[in-house]
């Protein structure tokens, strides 16, 4: 049973490896863990009010409940984001397989996804988007369960995970309605039946989102909670670049819009220096994932989409509700935001790469992608868990010092 999955328990393995060296670089808060979601973590163990109130609290519950088993240190911050990160990749894997019945597309799938950049750095971190994916890809399991064979077991489980997903971001809300387009389309259940399925869903839902805040709702008033909600509106739909960095510009804004997540090089953090050598952090996308994901999707997603592929369809429509919404708001929106798209690219390219992979003759260009993928990863990988680098290396990889 095993022989058919080693190359996923192989990656698993070299990762848990790496997450251990960044864990031993990286003793130290950084970027926005010190400045919103450890402290929110702190507060919730202290019961104080918590700082970060802008999104729900389960994220940052699930930090406290980290930080009160392995302590205020390197551990208590980032394991259980390190587990939702190792648990988000089995999802992969396992919806991959279901989706495709092929365990070759489910190994290409985390093969692509365990060496992207950006997913390697955010599911270290005590950051919330992590435990966004985890959620989000249990309720596109469940989804796609639901579609194959309709149960109130699946639809239970889905509206589970997709509350869940929601009581840590709102933006989990990008999943409803290509639920409902998908279940629509491709479920044996009747129209009207799915409809009444999806008001029992949406109710469920609501209820997990309401018990995640039950912490804050046993010292304030519904009022006080509903105010709150406002105020959390208020404050995204007032977050806009002028008024995050006090002033106006093209080129910089561009950073903190989609478009400029294609153009930009990505942040740069740095560590420390010493004498020629530096350590230094860097939160980018791996090309071969964003850009080969993105051709393939209007060249061969597209077009199984057009040709109702159930599978095809549902990497499309899921895709297309998670990143082109972020097209059209006027906020600041930050590179990490495609997280709970990245495992979905992965599966598009995955199929596509099937494609070839059936052909023996064809096989060596299977290799090659997924080679040139990893070696991008590997090239960067100083830059992913803060090692010691010499700055002639940098100068080479990033143009440092600029």
């Amino acid at each position: 049973m095993l022989k058919k999955h080693w190359l996923f328990l192989l990656i698993i393995l070299f990762l848990i490896i790496l997450k251990i060296i960044f864990l031993t670089n990286v003793p130290e808060p950084i970027l926005d863990e010190s400045k919103y979601y450890i402290p929110a973590a702190k507060a919730y163990l202290e019961g104080a009010p918590d700082p970060n109130f802008q999104h729900p609290p389960l994220g940052k519950e699930i930090l406290a409940v980290d930080m009160f088993f392995f302590g205020d240190n390197s551990l208590g911050w980032r394991l259980f984001s390190i587990l939702a990160g190792f648990g988000s990749l089995a999802l992969t894997y396992i919806l991959a397989l279901k989706l495709s019945k092929k365990p070759a597309i489910a190994s290409f799938a985390v093969a692509i996804l365990g060496f992207e950049t950006l997913w390697f750095l955010y599911s270290t971190l005590a950051f919330l988007e992590i435990f966004l994916v985890l959620f989000s890809l249990l309720a596109l399991l469940f989804l796609w369960l639901y579609i194959e064979k309709p149960s109130y077991k699946h639809l239970f489980f889905f509206s589970l995970s997709i509350g869940a997903a929601v009581a840590v971001k709102w933006s989990a809300l990008l999943l409803l309605p290509p639920s409902l387009i998908l279940a629509l389309l491709f479920s044996k259940e009747s129209a009207s039946k799915i409809l009444i399925n999806a008001v029992f869903s949406l109710s469920l839902i609501i209820l997990v989102y309401t018990a995640s805040y039950i912490p804050y709702l046993i010292s304030h008033t519904t009022t006080e909670w509903v105010t709150l909600h406002r105020q959390i509106y208020e404050f995204h739909n007032s977050l806009t670049f002028k008024n995050v960095f006090g002033y106006t510009s093209f080129n910089d804004s561009l950073f903190y819009h989609p478009i400029g997540w294609f153009l930009e090089g990505g942040a740069v953090y740095t560590l420390y220096k010493q004498n020629d050598s530096i350590s230094r952090l860097v939160t980018m996308i791996n090309p071969f994932v964003l850009w080969g994901g993105t051709i393939l999707f209007f060249w061969y997603g597209l077009r199984g989409f057009l040709k109702r592929d159930p599978a095809i369809s549902f990497i499309v429509l899921n895709l297309i509700f998670l990143t082109i919404p972020w097209l059209f708001v006027s906020r600041v929106t930050y590179i990490y935001y495609l997280l709970s798209s990245l495992p979905l690219f992965s599966i598009l390219i995955a199929f596509f790469l099937f494609r070839f992979w059936e052909n023996p003759l064809k096989r060596w260009d299977v290799y090659g992608f997924l080679a040139a993928n990893a070696v991008f990863f590997f090239v960067f990988l100083p830059l992913l868990v803060g090692i010691q680098t010499p700055t002639s290396y940098l100068a080479w990889l990033i143009g440092y010092p600029k």
